[in-house]
């Protein structure tokens, strides 16, 4: 009702808006609402490309978002095609070091993985993860998803008995 109120105010294509959205996106998948959050990074993914354009950094950051979403909903396609354009904003706008990036070549490493394309997944999954331990460290949560994604992974091999 209160994000109706200020669409209403603001109009449709509000810079503002696209904030909103992807705000309250970010509260529902966090709150385990992934599917309830799709539409509203739908909403600020539109309204970033409309306002911003397309290559703007901000485009780049909720791209990476929907692709968590897209893993949490189950929808290792998806979220592959959401990490693959982010990583091309955020390895332009951060460089290939950054954490931004990083989290999302875990997640890309990750959606690889569940589509059975293993041999592409594992080298995602350990650069994402070695950059977060190096800019991040090891305590922190977004280091501590991309361990937890590596570890999956390899509890998921065939061979994971031998590690």
């Amino acid at each position: 009702e209160a994000y109706l109120a200020l669409r209403a105010s603001l109009g449709p294509d509000h810079r503002d808006l696209g904030t909103t959205a992807n705000n309250l996106a970010g509260c529902l998948r966090q709150s385990g609402k992934p599917d309830d959050a799709a539409p509203f990074y739908a909403e600020a993914l539109r309204i970033y490309r409309a306002s911003l354009g397309g290559d703007h950094s901000w485009v780049g950051i909720v791209l990476g978002s929907v692709a968590a979403n897209e893993l949490a909903r189950g929808r290792p396609a998806a979220a592959l095609e959401a990490a693959d354009a982010a990583l091309v904003l955020r390895r332009r706008d951060f460089g290939p070091d950054h954490w931004r990036t990083a989290m999302v070549e875990s997640m890309r490493g990750e959606a690889l993985g569940r589509l059975g394309r293993r041999e592409e997944a594992e080298p995602e999954l350990r650069r994402g993860h070695q950059a977060l331990l190096t800019t991040l460290g090891p305590e922190h949560p977004i280091t501590r998803e991309a361990a937890a994604r590596l570890d999956a992974f390899y509890d998921a091999s065939p061979s994971a008995s031998l590690r």
